[in-house]
């Protein structure tokens, strides 16, 4: 698994999205992960959520994980389309972080250039915006990485038009450049 900041708290919860997991085989003692089962054991061919943490750790077992519904091929046709009229938001708050993990657990690399793909047609998408100074309801639609993205470009435009009247002070020689040298004495 992608082994992220054990600071991030972004990274923390893309880690508790959930993930739909099959089993292969029967599975003593791990009745609890399905609610709908009563036994103790978790049988085989079972279907259950788990968050991707724990997902990613049962792999390792006799599990298989299965893509979330918005990373399967049917909803992949409307993402090459046109991304940017997809509200990702609504799939998943952090797509591309559980993108990438996912990509790094179930080695697809399709899925892969797919995120890539999304995120710079996303990118062009945000950058329209952030410098036409759109209406900033366009937030509602878009994920956590995106909102970064956004509010870091606006505060980057702000800066420049700042700038650019000249709001910050006037640019002047350095004193250290202007204060008179003094002889060096040598002994």
């Amino acid at each position: 698994m992608i082994k992220g900041s054990y600071w991030d708290i972004d990274d923390i919860l893309a880690e508790e999205e959930p993930i739909p997991v099959k089993t292969t085989k029967e599975l003593k003692g791990l009745g609890f992960l399905d609610i709908t089962n009563k036994p103790l054991d978790l049988p085989a061919e079972s279907r259950f959520q788990a968050p991707l943490w724990l997902a990613a750790i049962l792999q390792r077992t006799e599990t298989d994980i299965e893509l979330p519904k918005y990373f399967r091929t049917s909803y992949r046709a409307s993402l090459e389309a046109d991304p940017s009229i997809v509200s990702l938001k609504a799939q998943s708050q952090y797509f591309f972080e559980v993108g990438t993990k996912l990509t790094e657990i179930a080695e697809d690399d399709d899925l892969k250039q797919l995120l890539l793909k999304v995120l710079m047609k996303r990118i062009k998408f945000l950058i329209g915006y952030i410098e036409n100074k759109s209406n900033p309801n366009i937030l509602k639609r878009l994920t956590e990485l995106e909102i970064s993205i956004y509010e870091k470009g606006r505060k980057t435009m702000i800066e420049l038009e700042d700038w650019r009247e000249r709001k910050y002070e006037k640019i002047r020689t350095s004193y250290l450049y202007t204060r008179p040298m003094r002889k060096m004495r040598l002994k």
